[in-house]
């Protein structure tokens, strides 16, 4: 290929690169899992932007829901609940809660907008990855890969985690 073909055939992949990072979906929260102060294993979710109303947590197996959470109203912000708990406070669970994962299984967590369940964000993980959390520590994703952060720094930090 000449030399000028070659330059140009390069200009053009560089400049559609752009749209084609722009066509990835786009997360309107930050969504983590790991354990609280207490050491209980928590949900977490931080909002950047749009709402929260549910939030799935689901493996990839033929029957992959494991639980589904509601929430009494619209969340906006940063919240954490319990795992194994049934309901907790803005959350009810339908069904019981998940008192201990499978550690040959991965997780998703979504974290989702209305009924008709529009993605907001979400975490894939194993229970491997939460073995070396401390209690206070998340592991949470906005984009891959997921990243270890305090409990603490979830609000200030969750919108952010959409940089990168």
């Amino acid at each position: 290929m000449p030399p000028v073909r070659r330059i140009a055939l390069l200009l053009s992949l560089a400049a559609a690169s752009p749209a084609l990072t722009a066509c990835q979906p786009a997360v309107h929260a930050a969504v983590g899992v790991g354990y609280d102060q207490q050491g209980r294993l928590v949900a977490a979710i931080s909002v950047c932007d749009e709402d929260v109303t549910r939030a799935l947590l689901q493996t990839d197996s033929p029957t992959g829901l494991v639980v589904q959470w509601h929430r009494d109203s619209s969340l906006h912000g940063s919240e954490m609940w319990a795992l194994e708990s049934s309901s907790d406070g803005h959350w009810t669970a339908d069904g019981a809660g998940v008192a201990k994962l499978d550690a040959r299984t991965e997780y998703s967590l979504w974290a989702l907008q209305g009924e008709e369940g529009s993605n907001q964000g979400h975490v894939v993980f194993r229970s491997d990855d939460l073995a070396g959390l401390r209690p206070g520590q998340l592991l949470v994703s906005a984009h891959h890969p997921a990243r270890v952060i305090d409990a603490d720094q979830l609000a200030t930090e969750g919108c952010g985690l959409n940089d990168g």
